[in-house]
């Protein structure tokens, strides 16, 4: 029995150009810390990097697109009043002062886009042609399992990543959050516009 593998050559080539969804990594921001900044207020920790660390290719790849960045953090609170970091602390990529994107901003343009797998429906036609030593023709009709199946797969998969994200994103959301005197404030931030600057934080001095 031979069989025509021009269809199943179409179908991995299709799936390797368009790309499969991907499942996402937890961060754990509080294990990703490598530069320290202190002063007398504060000891603030960061890291860069942190989604390409973890293994998510697919998020750092639409970070990259969108010149965003996320970033681990750890701020100590070394003063005798609480810190509240939406309004005492400014934060600083090298001499410029910048703004935290909220993580529905930040969310809303790094995640998998779901909708997009509706591509693999266009596999519902493919056929698979098998021919025997008699030159019978059998024609296959394996683009209605690879189609809608290739599609829930990605879709699924790529809603699941992008609830987690969303979780440890709000999970780890330090704006708004207080420090008390001695406490620390582990967590992540996203920047839009920076490249490697170093990071630093300022107290705002009433």
């Amino acid at each position: 029995m031979k069989i025509k593998v021009k269809s199943v050559l179409l179908v991995l080539s299709v799936v390797l150009f368009w790309g499969c969804a991907t499942s996402y990594k937890p961060i754990n921001p509080s294990n990703n810390l490598s530069t320290r900044m202190e002063d007398e207020d504060v000891i603030f920790k960061y890291s860069y990097d942190v989604l390409q660390n973890a293994g998510n290719k697919k998020y750092t790849k639409k970070e990259t697109m969108n010149h965003i960045k996320l970033i681990a953090v750890s701020i100590k609170n070394k003063t005798e009043k609480v810190i509240t970091v939406s309004e005492n602390v400014d934060f600083y990529a090298g001499n410029k002062k910048v703004s935290i994107l909220s993580p529905e901003e930040y969310s809303h343009s790094l995640k998998q886009s779901t909708l997009s797998y509706l591509f693999y429906l266009l596999l519902t036609p493919l056929k698979l042609i098998t021919v025997n030593q008699n030159n019978d023709a059998n024609i296959i009709p394996i683009g209605y399992v690879l189609g809608p199946g290739i599609t829930l797969l990605n879709m699924v998969s790529s809603s699941s990543a992008n609830k987690k994200f969303d979780k440890e994103l709000i999970e780890n959301n330090i704006l708004g959050k207080t420090i008390e005197p001695g406490d620390i404030l582990n967590g992540l931030i996203a920047i839009r516009g920076i490249g490697y600057e170093p990071l630093s934080i300022k107290l705002i001095k009433e």
